[in-house]
């Protein structure tokens, strides 16, 4: 691949990322290594020549060159130049699956020194009683976003968890009663059956249409099955990217109202509806009492590992005390206190993410129209991914020959409790433009192979 080819692959890395120009570039060509146009061994062009075609010094290719050396992606050769280091073991994959930021390139820059840490009393978080529910002034920015949001709270009202999944197995752990039973969705989030069943609890699977939670099955299953809770997805719905309207989330919050439900509302999505606000079911109960859990995994950045829990005082207590003796003692300071910086301007992080994800929502949409015009692609009011149903009963079996042709996506079935067949295939956009141009290169190959 010569100088002007690679500058292709990175256009607008100036815009992306934070820091310098070194910094940007390194990003950008770390994103071109990872889908794998660059073989194992292939030479990299000049320094010089790269420079030329990316218009800038040749100091800032040199520094770029170099921290991919340090990072062990490239490595440079006597009369070899700069090759792509062979990935032993490796898979050139393209992750299309997992819906998480591809890197927290997004974020800009976060300081922590050891003058952060020295002000955090206690110093580990950890009160005398054995007990943390989270860093105050974290519990305050998420309870002040709460606030904004139409939902009553307080920093009295917020436990801070290692992420969404530890608050909803917390959750439920104390509400439902071993041989309890769960209303779920009938598609929702992948890891919530393995997590119910672990716990010994049923379940059963709500009906939804194209605005959501179907009201009228909801409340026929509440008579017939009297569960002992209701987990719902707010925000922007995984794995279908559907934002429920107003008038759907008020029917729903009559029918819990009408029962007094306690229900647990997973609001991992809450934040990246495209067109902000949204309406929470929260805001809308008056009887039933409602349980909301989020997570900054999808709106800033997985490896963070940090969610929480909206609920009564007493509940925040008695979570505490169980994840004390069951679970462990909190989320890290260091990731509580990142996460706080995050939260002060979390707002103008927000709106710049909406945007790209739009624009590369989109430019999926006309791709596959384009390319894959039998797919029938879903356009998503949010999110990170698209759902899309291909023709035929079950998409399973292209998953697997997906993956044989390196890209990695989830199927359908795996969003369904239920453990039937389904057409459809969600794939994340949330990715490098380079990595999303390769792996739907390859969807097509590998599409028209089977044809």
């Amino acid at each position: 691949m010569d100088a002007s080819q690679l500058a292709q692959l990175v256009v607008g890395w100036q815009a992306s990322g934070a820091g310098g120009l070194s910094q940007r570039l390194t990003l950008a060509l770390r994103h071109v290594l990872a889908t794998g146009v660059l073989a194992d061994g292939q030479r990299l062009p000049t320094e010089r020549a790269l420079a030329v075609a990316l218009d800038v010094s040749r100091p800032t290719v040199s520094a770029a060159i170099a921290e991919l050396r340090s990072l062990g992606l490239v490595e440079s050769r006597q009369g070899s130049g700069t090759i792509v280091t062979p990935r032993t073991g490796s898979s050139s994959a393209i992750d299309l699956a997992s819906a998480a930021p591809f890197d927290a390139s997004h974020l800009g820059s976060l300081t922590l020194d050891t003058a952060n840490l020295l002000a955090v009393s206690p110093p580990s978080g950890v009160g005398p009683d054995g007990i943390t529910v989270g860093l105050e002034a974290l519990r305050e920015h998420i309870a002040r976003r709460h606030r904004r949001s139409g939902r009553p709270a307080d920093a009295v009202n917020v436990l801070v968890t290692s992420g969404a999944h530890q608050a909803l197995a917390m959750v439920i752990a104390l509400r439902v009663p071993v041989g309890g039973l769960v209303l779920i969705e009938e598609l929702t989030y992948d890891g919530l059956r393995p997590l119910v069943e672990s716990l010994g609890v049923g379940f059963a699977t709500v009906r939804r249409d194209h605005l959501g939670v179907d009201p009228s099955h909801l409340d026929t299953l509440i008579n017939e099955r009297r569960p002992d809770l209701v987990v719902l997805l707010g925000g922007v719905h995984s794995p279908t990217g559907v934002v429920s309207p107003a008038e759907r989330v008020e029917q729903v919050a009559a029918v819990l109202d009408h029962h007094a439900m306690v229900v647990l509302v997973d609001g991992a999505g809450d934040d990246l509806a495209f067109q902000p606000p949204i309406h929470h079911l929260g805001a809308s109960c008056e009887v039933a009492e409602v349980i909301s859990v989020g997570t900054l995994s999808k709106s800033a950045w997985s490896g963070m590992q940090l969610g929480w829990i909206v609920t009564s005082e007493a509940s925040v207590a008695q979570l505490a005390r169980y994840r004390a003796t069951a679970l462990d003692h909190g989320p890290s300071i260091a990731a509580q206190l990142l996460a706080g910086q995050l939260l002060q301007r979390f707002d103008d992080l927000l709106d710049a993410r909406r945007a790209t994800l739009f624009d590369a929502a989109r430019q999926f949409e006309v791709w596959f129209a384009e390319a894959l015009p039998e797919w029938q692609v879903h356009t998503p009011d949010g999110g990170l991914t698209v759902w899309s149903a291909l023709p035929g009963d079950d998409a399973s079996g292209f998953v697997a020959a997906l993956a044989a042709g390196g890209v990695s996506v989830r199927a359908g079935a795996s969003s369904r409790p239920d453990g039937q067949p389904d057409p459809h295939l969600r794939l994340c956009f949330d990715r490098p433009p380079a990595l999303l141009d390769e792996a739907l290169d390859r969807i097509v190959e590998v599409w028209n192979a089977r044809r």
